[in-house]
């Protein structure tokens, strides 16, 4: 079994890939924003916090035989992250806004997809890829 001693980006992806899982599928199995995979990809060499490590780590010891047969693979061939990406995936331009007026900062309230609670967080937003943050909602 392959042991990762410290995850990148190009091993997240590597991992992604072994496990068949488009961007969004792999943040909902590791529980984080799609933003944080698409930023794996835009950079390989990222090396992820360590609760991200931790989730990495899980993912990879949960994964089943196959999968991890896949992921060894991977890694021996020295894929980079480019080859590795699943079909589709690019990476994701996104934008954030910190709005302060007087005393008054603005804070975005979103639901989790699971109902399993609210995050705040300040206005963000994604610019699809051939978008034009000009005409991006």
């Amino acid at each position: 079994m392959d042991v990762i001693e410290r995850w990148t980006g190009q091993y997240a992806c590597l991992l992604q890939s072994a496990l068949r899982l488009s961007n969004e599928q792999f943040a909902a199995r590791l529980g984080i924003g799609v933003r944080t995979v698409a930023a794996w990809h835009a950079d390989e060499n990222v090396v992820p916090r360590g609760e991200m490590q931790q989730l990495l780590d899980t993912a990879h010891e949960q994964a089943s035989a196959a999968a991890r047969q896949r992921f060894a693979l991977l890694l021996a061939k020295g894929r980079t992250s480019a080859e590795s990406t699943p079909a589709g995936a690019q990476a994701l331009r996104v934008a954030i806004a910190v709005v302060i007026r007087d005393s008054d900062v603005l804070l975005v309230c979103r639901r989790d997809d699971d109902a399993a609670g609210i995050t705040w967080q300040f206005p963000a937003g994604v610019i699809k890829p051939g978008a034009r943050a000009e005409t991006s909602p």
